[in-house]
């Protein structure tokens, strides 16, 4: 220590290690005061880095997404049955829809059979019936498989169906159009 700041300090002159200042009256207990104060170039920098920041991100989500369009265009797109069908239930049900509606005549009535077997989540099996009834019209739909000219099953066995069989046409995996003798 420098003897011109020693006698400072002895004479109550010298300003104080931030240890040994005073809180001011009425702060709360520990807490500590500070005489620094931020530089105006400081505050500045920091006010244009975070203005940057601001601008720059969505800057970078909007040349993203006009990237990721641009990739999208540029992929082939399917084919149009299968953009008519849509990706419905992933794609399970796409060629069993299209093989039912060429292989079942228009003015036919048919029926909708659906089964755990093999085990499938219930969602699939829902969603089976409401599908073939709208990607079929105008055929008509009825709950009566004895009723109807062809019966649809999906993951359901043909032989528990209770109805005399002219024909079987395998649509897809574990899905078959049953042609009803009548």
């Amino acid at each position: 220590m420098r003897s011109s700041d020693l006698m400072q300090r002895v004479a109550g002159t010298a300003p104080r290690p931030r240890e040994e200042r005073r809180p001011a009256p009425g702060s709360p207990p520990g807490m500590r005061l500070t005489t620094g104060r931020v530089p105006a170039r400081e505050a500045a920098a920091v006010v244009v880095a975070l203005a940057l920041v601001s601008l720059a991100l969505p800057i970078r989500w909007a040349a993203q997404s006009g990237w990721d369009a641009v990739h999208a265009l540029a992929r082939p797109a399917p084919p149009a049955a299968e953009r008519d069908v849509g990706s419905a239930l992933g794609g399970l049900l796409n060629g069993p829809l299209l093989t039912a509606a060429r292989t079942i005549p228009r003015d036919a009535t048919f029926s909708v059979r659906v089964s755990f077997d093999p085990p499938i989540p219930p969602a699939y099996t829902e969603a089976a019936i409401g599908l073939f009834r709208y990607w079929l019209l105008p055929r008509r739909f009825t709950d009566d498989a004895h009723a109807a000219d062809w019966i649809i099953t999906f993951h359901h066995p043909t032989s528990t169906l209770g109805v005399r069989i002219a024909r079987i046409v395998r649509l897809g995996r574990y899905t078959d159009a049953v042609e009803v003798a009548h």
